[in-house]
């Protein structure tokens, strides 16, 4: 058996995609990576996301260690077979993560010849390119430095200064990921994005920036006020929930009705090996707490249904969908359409993922994108299919920023719109879309007209 029976259930859904399967899982766990940052914290969701997907060694390199002990610990009840420590440049390594949210000092990076993975973020913007080689290494750290230097009056903080660093490093989770397997295409060309326009470019992106009518102080106030319910606390309400809180937002609901287990630590970056068997709520509100203890959580340790769906988000300022099905998804986007609560949809298959947001009467709603079908087996499930851990990661942060945005009144935002995302080959696409008169929930003739419960059996399940 090339992986231990534990290690196969922890990352089953990994193993079962061929362009990973037991091999490459087992590659991943005998990898080691050196990740060189300006700060321990700052570059936490991109640990995470590398111990959860099952890198073996971690080694860090910071000026900075601030809080290394609970993140390190964190990442070990991801990955318990993990090694992480603070090391120097003398140790060898598969590849290296150089992350930073300032101008890269002067170092001795150019002295390697292993792939150099470069990201970093400022403001609403963020950069990756995969560099190897002294010439083109050099090359590259004058071209972060000129990022900085282009972006450094470009400041949102409310929005953007948590959940850009995290979406950055997530994306560099990734990357490693393709590079240790030989998956995908790497960023060997300049990689930019722009979380407020939605701009995401291979070369270099124009320098028009989202306007904002909301100061940051207002904007803080407003999201201290907020009420964010997200439905689900796996894969996808994880990064929800981890940027939501520590962005400041001041109630957050979790609703969920499962339990921890081994298989969900690939990607579910809330829980850990601590919380095997815990409600995920509670496992969620424990983690979440030792964020931000100032954040009011609201746990309800149920399944979300046709009896308790309208009673659940009434009091909440906005709605996230993590569902996992689509009995359920339907479901939600009934109940928010009545009650007409704004709801934020994403979804995650293998090594991709959508995003859009629904505004009840003002953009599609769930039911127009995608129509109920009469087919007893439409889409696959993840658990079917495998999915790699960090994509979740991906798309839930683009839900945190769309509910922020919302809640601030920023524009940008992904209301008839969808944004798809193509991780083997790092490529975001954003598509507009358009109310369909012909759906049954919000078109011209509805023949939905009341919350309904809705069943759907799969095939041969």
């Amino acid at each position: 058996m090339i992986l231990e029976k534990e290690q196969i259930q922890r990352y089953l859904r990994h193993i079962i995609m061929p362009e990973i399967s037991g091999p490459g899982q087992k590659k991943l766990l005998e990898s080691s990576i050196l990740v060189y940052c300006d700060s321990i914290s700052g570059s936490a969701v991109l640990l995470y996301y590398m111990a959860a997907m099952g890198i073996g060694k971690i080694s860090c390199h910071s000026g900075n260690t601030d809080g290394f002990e609970f993140i390190f610990q964190k990442a070990r009840g991801l990955n318990p077979d993990l090694e992480i420590h603070m090391a120097d440049f003398a140790e060898d390594y598969d590849a290296m993560v150089v992350f930073f949210e300032n101008p890269i000092p002067a170092s001795n990076i150019s002295d390697t010849d292993i792939p150099v993975i470069f990201t970093a973020a400022c403001g609403s913007c963020g950069y990756v390119r995969t560099a190897r080689g002294k010439e083109i290494v050099n090359q590259v750290i004058d071209e972060v430095n000129n990022f900085f230097m282009e972006n450094k009056n470009y400041e949102h903080l409310p929005l953007f200064n948590k959940v850009c660093p995290g979406f950055a490093g997530t994306l560099a989770a990734i990357e490693a990921v393709k590079i240790l397997l030989g998956i995908g295409s790497i960023n060997e060309q300049v990689f930019q994005f722009d979380l407020g326009t939605y701009d995401f470019a291979h070369g270099r992106i124009n320098n028009k920036k989202a306007e904002y009518s909301m100061d940051p102080e207002n904007a803080i106030k407003q999201l201290g006020k907020a009420k964010v319910l997200i439905v689900g606390t796996g894969g996808l309400g994880s990064p929800i929930a981890y940027m939501l809180t520590v962005s400041g937002i001041g109630k957050l609901g979790l609703v969920d009705f499962d339990t921890v287990e081994t298989s969900n630590l690939n990607r579910q970056i809330l829980h850990s090996a601590e919380t095997l068997g815990m409600a995920k709520v509670k496992s969620a509100e424990i983690f979440l707490k030792k964020l931000n203890p100032d954040l009011e959580i609201c746990t309800y340790e149920q399944k979300f249904s046709f009896e308790n769906a309208k009673e659940l988000i009434a009091d909440y300022d906005i709605v996230i969908s993590a569902l996992d099905n689509l009995p359920n998804r339907y479901l939600l986007n009934d109940a928010c359409y009545f009650l007409k609560k704004p709801l934020i949809e994403a979804g995650v298959l293998r090594f991709d993922g959508l995003a859009t947001t629904i505004i009840p009467d003002k953009s599609p709603c769930y039911r127009c994108i995608f129509p109920e079908t009469k087919d007893s087996n439409p889409v696959p499930a993840c658990s079917e299919t495998g999915v790699l851990g960090a994509v979740p990661g991906v798309m839930g942060m683009i839900q945190a920023i769309e509910a922020l945005k919302h809640l601030t009144g920023a524009d940008g935002t992904l209301a008839n719109k969808i944004l798809l995302f193509d991780a083997l080959h790092m490529d975001f696409t954003l598509v507009d879309i358009g109310k369909s008169p012909e759906c049954a929930l919000c078109g011209t003739d509805p023949s939905i007209t009341t919350l309904q419960n809705y069943e759907f059996v799969c095939k041969d399940k």
